[in-house]
């Protein structure tokens, strides 16, 4: 007889499930059950999914199934169902899912007559609210949103520029101009759609002329999320550019997803869920058709970090041969999803926005403002409308920031301006909420600006660091600011979160670096020795490269880096018990100019005037004069959350490239 599944069992029996029949393949593609001693059956398929609606039957595939067969679904607590057979056929067998099952997960389970059972593998079951949504005049999409077969009321959907909520029947009817050629949900809290993928889910192509009405109906299954992990993952740049060049999808498969995934999986084994969430950049629009790498590619590698993502626009994703703002975001619209939409995830609404104006001639040559469309500007005022408490968190995702890259005065105070063009039109449309956080990428430095006691912006280094180049050249991987590249993680817990920087390759307590400034002498015999002393250019290339870390000093000065330093945070040095005053500057970080701008010299004698990589002074370097050259420091940063992190500083420290 079938032996009952319990929580201790059903885990390893969904590992055997796996292994007999992986079915959620990212690709689709059908993975099979092979013939043998399997009762006779051979050629199984189990869909990643079936959408069930009422007492419809689904249909299972493969050769050798009984009428007698029955089907047991076993959900992830061990609870058992038994479906219904309706026939089998030489193809498939058909059964009736018991009404009594929720969507979620499962495990199928095939019982014959004579006792023998065989796993078949594992399954997504959804219900869909199977309704023919009346037309009403003028309305030319409409459609529904259900869970387990049942419509939710007071879903937002949006065609990108009218907004409208589902009724008490989970109906929904939008007066579109299909001009985006699509319609999307703003996912509840407490749900998540009913889909392998976060982007399919939430939205669905239109098909028909704009005379025509046509229905888009929407599924979801039920996910409490109120505490819950959201990673922030910018610019990644990925363009397939091989070992020859940057080594970009090596060091994106090989280290940078890894260390995501083993920070997704240790929120996991706690009972949490995690998501994702990109913040431009994905693809390199220059070698779309050089490498024949496009946003498609880059879906199926970010695929294999293990969390459910959503995705923002950046401005290497737009089609390089198109001419207009709107054509050349065509490609992201139709393989990607919306380029502007919204989202709830736990107590927070989230708002993805896409802030770069771009056109071209033609011919590649491009020009890209920082400017979020008027007609974007219109859909978020409709939007924010249907959040009716302002004191929900409102989390803004962008690509260029609403700031430009800081800087200080001469009494240290974060100097900053706004770059968006009409950056007045988007604060005003978010004013009245009381939490906003603005999460932008773009610049390859992680900067923090508070704005007021509302609105803090964090941009976020990139996951590519250097486009890969530090990686490739001195296996550093860090950004034009010193921090290494990696990813935001923010905890939730309600309303509340706590946020901290992950280097990749380090713990998530590695939160700054220290130099020794006795030992940071960046030498052009040591650091650029293909180059001539007698060559002027060389040499004052140099001295601009190298900055004041081209002689020796000896006034036992340390350097301290902190990654993602925000103005309320806290900094302690003590030396032999003594704390050390401190000062913040605006300067540049010793390890990237040997990493990526001493490197570019040496080989080509090049300047760097003007290339987005160079290394860029930052605003969260700290100055200290210990009292001897060789005392042991104690380095204390206390952030707004609570965490500490500590170092002890051994000096003299040797500074090289594989330094922590």
């Amino acid at each position: 007889m079938p032996v009952k599944l319990t929580k201790a069992l059903i885990a390893p029996l969904y590992a055997v499930a796996l292994l007999i029949l992986p079915a959620a393949c990212s690709d689709n593609s059908p993975e099979f059950v092979p013939a043998g001693a399997n009762g006779g059956l051979s050629d199984v398929y189990m869909s990643e999914s079936h959408a069930v609606k009422g007492r419809k039957p689904i249909a299972i595939r493969g050769k050798g199934f009984k009428n007698s067969d029955k089907i047991c679904f076993i959900a992830e607590d061990g609870e058992e169902y038994n479906a219904e057979t309706v026939e089998s056929t030489g193809t498939e067998l058909r059964v009736i899912v018991p009404i009594s099952m929720k969507g979620g997960n499962y495990v199928a389970r095939l019982d014959r007559e004579d006792g023998s059972s065989l796993m078949l593998g594992h399954t997504q079951i959804y219900w869909v609210l199977d309704a023919d949504v009346p037309d009403k005049d003028g309305m030319t999409v409409k459609g529904t949103v259900s869970c387990d077969g049942k419509g939710l009321a007071g879903v937002v959907v949006s065609d990108g520029m009218e907004v409208t909520v589902t009724d008490d029947y989970g109906f929904y009817w939008l007066p579109s101009s299909k001009k985006n050629g699509y319609v999307f949900i703003s996912i509840p809290s407490g749900y998540f759609p009913a889909s392998s993928s976060a982007m399919e889910g939430i939205y669905r192509n239109l098909q028909e002329s704009p005379g025509v009405t046509e229905q888009k109906d929407f599924t979801l299954v039920e996910e409490p999320n109120d505490d819950c992990i959201v990673v922030f993952m910018a610019d990644a740049h990925l363009a397939n550019r091989g070992n020859g060049s940057n080594n970009d999808m090596n060091q994106f498969q090989n280290n940078y997803v890894p260390d995501v995934n083993a920070t997704i999986r240790s929120y996991k084994n706690q009972g949490k869920k995690v998501y994702g969430i990109t913040l431009g950049d994905l693809t390199w629009d220059t070698y779309w058709y050089d490498t024949n790498y496009r946003l498609p590619d880059a879906l199926k590698d970010f695929a294999k970090i293990e969390m459910q993502i959503f995705h923002c626009m950046g401005n290497h994703d737009n089609d390089i041969r198109a001419i207009s703002d709107f054509d050349a975001a065509d490609p992201w619209r139709r393989e990607v999803g919306p380029n502007y939409y919204s989202f709830n995830l736990g107590k927070a609404h989230y708002v993805v926005l896409d802030d770069i104006y771009y056109t071209t001639d033609g011919n590649e040559n491009k020009t890209e403002a920082p400017r979020i469309t008027d007609e974007q500007i219109d859909w978020l005022k409709k939007d924010l409308a249907t959040v009716k408490d302002k004191n929900t968190p409102l989390i803004v995702c962008m690509h260029i920031p609403l700031h430009g890259h800081p800087g200080r005065d001469t009494d240290g105070k974060l100097v900053t301006r706004m770059q968006i063009q009409n950056s007045d039109d988007l604060l005003a449309t978010i004013d009245g909420f009381s939490k906003v956080r603005i999460m932008s990428g773009h610049t390859h430095v992680n900067f923090n600006i508070p704005v007021n006691e509302r609105l803090i912006e964090h941009n976020v280094g990139g996951a590519c660091a250097t486009w890969w180049w530090t990686g490739k050249y001195h296996d550093t991987h860090i950004c034009r600011d010193g921090s290494v590249g990696g990813y935001a993680v923010f905890e939730w817990n309600g309303t509340d979160y706590n946020r901290y920087w992950k280097s990749i390759g380090y713990d998530r307590n590695y939160q700054f670096r220290t130099y020794d400034r006795n030992d940071v002498w960046i030498s052009p015999q040591k650091y650029a020795p293909k180059q001539s002393l007698e060559d002027p250019e060389f040499v004052s290339n140099f001295a601009y490269l190298a900055q004041d870390y081209a002689w020796q000093h000896n006034e036992n000065e340390v350097i301290i880096n902190v990654f993602s330093w925000e103005e309320s945070w806290k900094l302690e040095v003590t030396e032999n018990g003594n704390p050390l005053p401190w000062t913040v500057t605006n300067w540049f970080d010793p390890l990237h100019i040997i990493s990526f701008d001493m490197f570019r010299l040496n080989k080509s004698n090049d300047r760097l005037e003007g290339s987005p990589m160079k290394t860029s002074a930052t605003t969260h370097f700290f100055r200290v004069h210990p009292t001897s050259p060789t005392s042991t420091l104690e380095i204390k940063v206390t952030d707004c959350y609570g965490n500490v992190y500590s170092q002890t500083m051994n000096r003299p420290k040797t500074f090289d490239f594989l330094m922590d």
